[in-house]
Parts: C-alpha cells; structure tokens; sequence
C-alpha cells in the first residue's frame, strides 16, 4: 500500500531559495510584532534588521528596521538602510518619502530638501511632495524660495484647497514680518488675491472661505469679511456657537476696536440687518461694556428671521444674573417662535436653576415632543440627563428612571451628564435617593455596564465602599463579558478607592496602577496610591516619585502636600516633612487629618506643646477620631474639655487619603 499523502505539509527543500528568504523574512515580522507587543522593543528590531536583511526590497520591512534604529537614536544607521533602498529603487516614491522625512527628524534639512526635490521630479503632477519641500524651507526660513516652489506647483501640478493656503500663508506672514505698513497691506493683499482664487475654484470649501474671510478682517475689509461669514452662516444653518465663533473672529490680535467702530457704523445704515447688531454684541460683550452689547443683542433678536439672536440675548440675560428679564425675552420669543427646542430647553434650565422642577419639566417635555416630531431631528442625549434631573428633583422617580433608560439607550454618556449634573446643582445631592434610581436603571438595562459603574460611584460617595467595589466589579465583568465598553482612568481610580476604603489594599493598589497606566498624569491616583504606600510604609521611594508627579500638575493642593510631607515623615526625613506640611495647613486649615500628621511631625521635632495644639485643633475638627484623643490623654489633656461647643460632632465628608 503507498504511503497516504500529506496534506498542508511542505518541506523546506521544496522551497526555492528566493521562497525560502521569504518564508524566514515572514517569520522573523512575525517575531518582531510580538516582541512589540510585550514591548520588548530591541528584541523587535533585531527581527526587523534580520527580515530586511533577507527582503532588502521589502520597502516596509526596510523601514521598519530604520524607524527601530531612529528609536535607539542610531540614525545613521536608519539612514543607512534607507539610502540602500532608495539607490535599489530610485523611481520609488514611498522610499524618497521616507529618506526625506528621516533626514528631516535627524535635523538635516539640506539632505531632506534635496529628496524631497528628486520626490517632486517624480510627481511633478501631485501637490504633496511640493507642499512638504515648502513646509520644510518654511522651518529654515526660507521663505522666498518655499514660495518659488509653491509657484512652480500652481503651474505644475493639480491645484487643492491645501496648496493655496500654504502659498497665501506665506504671503501673511510676510505681511507680519514687513517693516512698515504699505510692505504690509501688499503682501496682505497677495494673500487675498490667492485664497479669492481658491475660493473660485473650491466655492464648496468652508475652510477657504474661512481662511479667506480672516484675512479680510487682518486687512480690515470687514464688510468683506462680512459676506463671507453670511455665506457660511447660509451653509452651516441655524446654529449660536458657529455664529458666535465667526462674531468673535473679529476681536483678535487688536482688532476689537476698529471692528466695534465699523459695525456701529453699518448698524446706523443698516438699522435692521439682524447680523450686524448681533455680530457688535458680541464684540462689546467680549470688551466688557453689557449694557451696549444687550442693546445691541435686541435690536438683533428685533431684526431676526431665526431665534438664534433670541437665545443668544436669554443667555447673555442669564450669565449677568437677569434671569427675570433673560424668561420674559425667552416668553417673547416663544410667540413669534412656538415650541422651538432650543428656547425651552433655555427656559427649561432657568426654572431649574429656580427649583421650579414641574416647569422645568413640562419644558422639557415641549422641548422632546418637538425635536421627536421631525423624524430626521438629532435628538441630544443631554436633554434626557437634564429633563432626568428635573424629573428626579420633583420627586417623580418613575419619570427620572425612564428618562434615563431612554437616554442611555441613545447614548452611553447620559447616566455620566445626570449625575454630573446632580453634583454641580446648588443644594446637597440625596445619594439615596439617587441609588434607588440607578438600581431600577440598572434592573432595566441589565446588559448596560455604564449604569453599574455610576452606582458604584455614588455607593462610594455614599461611604458604602464594600458595596461599592462590588458594584465597579460588576460593570467591569459585564464589560469585559461584552466587550463594547472601555472604562477610563477614572473608573479604575474609584474603584481602586473604594477596595482601599474597604480594606481590599493590594486590589486597590492593582487598579490604582491600571489608573496610571490608562492616564500617568491622574493627579489623584498619584496622590491615592503614594499615600497608601506611605500609611503602609512600603515603597516609600516610589510614593515621593509619584507624589512630586501629582505636585507637579497641582503645587497649592494641601492634600498632595501633606502627602509628600507624611512620607518624608515615614521615612525618618522630619526636617524635610516640616515644610510641605506647614505649607499643607496654611492651604487647607481645616482638614483635621493634616493638623494630626503636622501635630506628630512636632512631637519628633521635640516641640510637645506644638504638637498638642495641633492634635487639639484636629480633635476640634474631628471629635470622632479615637487615635488623635488617646494622643492628647498621653499628654495630659482632658479631649472632652477641649471640644469647641459650636463645633460639630461630625465625622468630615468622604475624601481621597489625606484630603
């Protein structure tokens, strides 16, 4: 009987040689993106060296090796490689690309220029290579010659938005540069003139127009600059940030007061033109002068054919405290504009401000019904977060918990806005109340993790820091089970708080490190995670790395002070703790922990009476804290007699470790 045949199987002499190069070039990649992926970076680079070595007309493998080496500043090295590639495929566009490129990060700009002029021989037709030569000679200050070459691609090659910016680029910042003013207004001009002709041939490309419209206004053409911002307008439709953003485009480097002057005069001829008056309030608004920027806002909400001047002037009411005046515009509007989203939801959130929650409501709901009715209307999800917390603040759980579901069925983000929004209100937030919610929340979309992770923040702020973790365990099981949800830094720092707070350290210590990770600068987790080391006495060299890391981003923070100064005290260091502790009390006097740790600092100092002053004012502070009382009886001090009367007996609000 024959041998039964092998299938999928071939052998290595089967291979030509050429073959065989391939296949170990293949597997020495292979190698190398998984020395990337545990990120042992000179394992990948030699694999990468020894595939290109066996593919040198691999162009990818060829740069891969060269950007290992440019990693380990080896660049000669790289560009070894590369320069081998180029003369093995001169006609190679990516290859020039990437030699040039790599002689510019290696600060050779003559040799980068030089590529890029043979890159550009090769593509006389597309404008890239031209617009790079030209960025680069821009950098040397090369200016005359990056324009000569912007020229010569406008003749050569296929003209783009990106082409004409960069050569009226270089026209404006001649104009900046120009010793006196008639050197300026040509250059400016040029400019002009070019970004016209972009504008003609691209009559579609907001960012022309954009750009052209801003050069209007450094000339001071504002009637020009005018009609520009009218086409966008046109284009963009009915929207109050854009209108205000092209507003304030006139208010930059200088040119407040003459625009101010132009718009007065055009209101005076154009007495009824709704966007000259609303285009002059901002720009008074923005120089601090309100009473002729709410004039001007409404004579613009008089003039207007849309309600966007009418909600700029309620807004405007409502940050200077009218919100009397900022209703009755909003209630004036409303008739000549019924039901209009915006303007309720305006309304909406000044009844809320007001604790009016059944107005608000039924503001709200106006508002939905509205936006519900035109089937191609984006609903935002932060209506159901702030109709949620109308709802929620009337005692109408039932509605809250619908809203909220309706609202995180839409976004992800809408729980997240709710309780953000909670926190921000005025009066004290009912965690309690707030939990029961988010439980029937959750009950509700049983396969959503955002709902459990906000319950278990608010079990945290709660102090119920067992059920807590429990609950940023679920959210984290459930994401990880689904795999759509990525939680942030900050969900792993809560829950890294909440197991340290429920005596689950080394977890805590575990998630407060994948904090770090997701965000090395989370200020907080710095200071959580080197304060916990610091009580534990572990790593206590480690914790000052962080601490100082966390002081960096927050120098006057008393608790990341009092951090750093309790591990020098842990460390024996009491000279060098007496500072960022002092410092820490004179930031934060009324943190009872602070005055505890300042007060034991005192006593290594041998400074007793000190220290039993600061132990007083932190029991004053913190009657229910039995270890700094046992301290005063030690020193012969009664703690009850110390009691200030009108001090509370009360135990501080949750806080991160020595905050």
């Amino acid at each position: 009987m024959p041998p039964a045949p092998t299938v999928g199987v071939l052998s290595a002499s089967a291979l030509s040689a050429e073959g065989s190069q391939r296949a170990q070039a293949l597997a020495e990649f292979g190698a190398a993106r998984l020395a990337e992926l545990d990120k042992d970076n000179a394992a990948a680079l030699r694999h990468y060296q020894e595939a290109a070595r066996r593919e040198p007309d691999n162009e990818t493998l060829q740069m891969r090796a060269a950007q290992g080496l440019l990693q380990q500043n080896r660049n000669q090295e790289a560009l070894a490689i590369l320069g081998a590639l180029v003369k093995r495929h001169p006609d190679s566009e990516r290859a020039l690309n990437w030699l040039a490129l790599t002689y510019q990060a290696t600060d050779q700009g003559d040799r980068a220029a030089e590529t890029y002029e043979r890159l550009i021989k090769l593509t006389a037709h597309q404008a890239a290579g031209y617009l790079k030569l030209a960025a680069l000679l821009t950098t040397q200050g090369k200016d005359e010659v990056a324009l000569h070459w912007l020229q010569r691609a406008l003749k050569q090659a296929e003209h783009s938005p990106d082409l004409y910016r960069a050569y009226a680029d270089l026209y404006a910042r001649r104009a900046i540069g120009a010793r006196d003013d008639a050197t300026a207004h040509a250059a400016r001009l040029q400019a002009i003139a070019i970004m016209e002709t972009a504008c003609h041939e691209s009559p579609g490309d907001n960012s022309l127009l954009t750009g052209l419209a801003e050069l209007y206004i450094t000339d001071r053409q504002f009637d020009k600059a005018l009609a520009c911002h009218a086409s966008l307008e046109a284009r963009e439709g009915e929207s109050l940030p854009f209108r205000s953003r092209l507003a304030q485009s006139y208010a930059v480097d200088g040119r407040r007061e003459p625009a101010i002057a132009f718009f007065e005069q055009s209101a005076k001829a154009r007495p009824n033109d709704e966007r000259t008056w609303f285009y002059l309030g901002e720009l008074q608004d923005a120089a601090g002068d309100a009473v002729r920027a709410e004039i001007a806002f409404r004579h613009a909400t008089d003039h207007a054919s849309t309600p966007i001047a009418a909600t700029r002037l309620a807004a405007f009411l409502v940050l200077h405290n009218q919100t009397n005046a900022a209703l009755t515009s909003i209630q004036q509007a409303l008739t000549r504009w019924p039901d209009h989203a915006v303007l309720l939801q305006l309304q909406a959130y000044i009844h809320l401000a007001q604790q009016a929650y059944a107005e608000a409501m039924s503001d709200f709901a106006r508002s939905l019904r509205t936006l519900q009715s035109k089937p191609n209307n984006k609903i935002p999800p932060e209506l159901f977060s702030q109709y949620a917390l109308a709802a929620f603040k009337a005692g109408k759980t039932d509605d809250c918990v619908d809203l909220l579901v309706q609202g995180q069925q839409l976004d992800d983000s809408a729980i997240v806005v709710f309780i953000q929004l909670m926190l921000a209100a005025q009066e004290p937030p009912d965690l309690h109340a707030t939990m029961h919610a988010l439980q029937r929340v959750c009950q509700r979309l049983p396969e959503a993790p955002t709902p459990l992770a906000q319950l278990g923040f608010i079990r945290y702020l709660a102090q119920d820091y067992s059920a807590a973790s429990h609950t940023f365990e679920q959210a984290q099981n459930l994401a990880m089970a689904h795999g759509d949800t990525e939680f942030d830094a900050s969900f792993f720092f809560w829950f890294g708080a909440s197991c340290e707070r429920a005596g689950q350290r080394t977890r805590a210590e575990q998630l407060l490190l994948r904090c770090l990770e997701l965000d090395p600068t989370h200020a907080e987790a710095l200071n959580y995670l080197a304060y916990m080391w610091s009580e534990q006495g572990q790593h206590l060299d480690r914790a000052i790395e962080l601490s100082r890391k966390a002081l960096d981003q927050e120098p006057e923070n008393g608790a990341f002070l009092d951090t750093l100064g309790w591990i020098y005290y842990q460390q024996g260091r009491y000279a060098e703790a007496l500072t960022p502790l002092t410092k820490a009390l004179e930031l934060d006097p009324d943190n009872p922990e602070i005055s505890e740790h300042l007060g034991d600092l005192y006593l290594k100092l041998n400074q007793p009476k000190q220290a039993v002053k600061l132990w007083t004012a932190a029991y004053q502070l913190d009657s229910s804290n039995k270890t700094v009382a046992q301290k005063l009886r030690a020193h012969g001090c009664d703690p009850v007699r110390l009691l200030v009367p009108a001090t509370p007996n009360a135990q501080p609000p949750p806080k991160t470790p020595a905050s």
